[in-house]
């Protein structure tokens, strides 16, 4: 089951309701709130792109032990 599929069986909408309702609501923020959920946001996914796998390859797309355990077209759980 995808995520998508999880929450749509949830009663939590489509992608597109969830995507419409979450931009909704971050520009429903004040202006300092909105920087610091950027700037957490940012800081999150530097985090993710310079962080080595748990085989110590700094891009985990190309460590073969990450391909061989969760070969391509497969979900990340």
């Amino acid at each position: 089951m995808t995520l998508i599929t999880s929450l749509e069986q949830a009663g939590e909408g489509s992608l597109d309701e969830l995507l419409r309702r979450s931009v909704e609501a971050f520009k429903t923020l004040p202006p300092e709130e909105r920087r610091r959920v950027i700037a957490a946001q940012r800081a999150s996914y530097i985090r993710g792109m310079t962080t080595p796998c748990e085989h110590g390859v700094l891009d985990f797309e190309q460590c073969g032990d990450c391909r061989a355990t969760n070969p391509k077209g497969q979900p990340n759980v």
